[in-house]
């Protein structure tokens, strides 16, 4: 897309001044495919970070709740273990 954007930029220095109005709206109408390509990747890109950021948020989230388990299931074997014991 780029490529063609430009040469019918190179196309625009070089036309007649009848084929002017023509290259500059097709030039016009490849800046704005550009623009908005441009915004989708943009977009993309943002979208995945934000997946990136989620899934080590959730991951951080499943540790943090396997050691509490964990702290609790020693804590209810201590408690257990004391009542048999005493």
């Amino acid at each position: 897309m780029e490529a063609k954007h430009f040469e019918t930029e190179q196309a625009l220095e070089t036309c007649s001044r009848s084929e002017e109005d023509l290259l500059l709206e097709r030039f016009k109408q490849e800046q704005e495919q550009l623009e908005l390509a441009r915004k989708h990747f943009d977009d993309m890109e943002f979208q995945q970070l934000e997946v990136i950021l989620l899934y080590h948020i959730i991951m951080s989230a499943v540790s943090f709740h396997a050691e509490l388990a964990g702290l609790c299931l020693r804590s209810i074997m201590m408690l257990s273990s004391a009542r048999l014991g005493g």
